[in-house]
């Protein structure tokens, strides 16, 4: 993800992406279809992100199948984040392999169904360090999951609290604007922003079915 997305500059992201998404080359195009997706996400406006990565997901024969991999697991992320925990489990069973996200949305998705347990016991491996800092917000998230869940199960949250810290105030406001007891936990455990986006590690998809 560029820069900008990550210090909430969305609307210079969104830039970006708009113009790889016109561009001829293919590769360029689902990139930017992808990102500007993405900017819609983080935006908070669910329901173009939806449709974007819908698109995206329809086009099977044309988009290499991680991307429309991906583009199933932020389906599963919007629709749980807006409390449609059915429709996002059906676009988790559609994603067929493993991608830099696949933890995080079953994450998300198992919080928002109180799978908390499940949750809690998922663990983290490292990424690559280009999947690192092109998904490091998406590390973020998982660890604000693990984090939330823990805590339902009385474990101790502290280290996943300081992965989760956001790159920018506000970056992980779109996550609680339809979810109370997500933006209850963080009144509860304030996560100040770290100013710049730092690597992380993302868990493998050790997970809840």
């Amino acid at each position: 993800m560029p820069a900008s997305l990550d210090a909430g500059d969305y609307d210079c992201a969104a830039a970006v992406y708009d113009e790889l998404a016109r561009k001829r080359n293919a590769h360029f195009k689902v990139v930017g279809l992808a990102g500007v997706a993405a900017v819609a996400m983080r935006r908070g406006d669910l329901a173009r992100a939806v449709a974007l990565f819908g698109e995206l997901r329809g086009n099977r024969t044309r988009v290499p199948p991680v991307w429309t991999d991906i583009a199933s697991e932020y389906l599963a992320m919007c629709h749980a984040v807006s409390g449609n925990v059915e429709r996002a489990d059906s676009w988790l069973d559609d994603s067929e392999t493993l991608t830099p996200i696949t933890a995080t949305a079953y994450a998300v998705v198992g919080c928002r169904d109180n799978r908390l347990q499940e949750v809690a016991g998922l663990a983290a491996a490292p990424l690559r360090r280009v999947d690192a800092r092109l998904f490091s917000h998406e590390v973020r998230v998982f660890h604000l999951m693990r984090a939330f869940a823990k805590a339902a199960c009385e474990e101790p949250v502290a280290d996943d609290l300081m992965y989760a810290r956001p790159a920018f105030a506000g970056e992980l406001d779109y996550l609680t604007a339809d979810w109370p007891a997500l933006r209850d936990f963080i009144a509860r455990h304030p996560l100040p922003a770290l100013g710049v986006a730092e690597d992380a590690e993302l868990p493998t998809a050790r997970v809840i079915r």
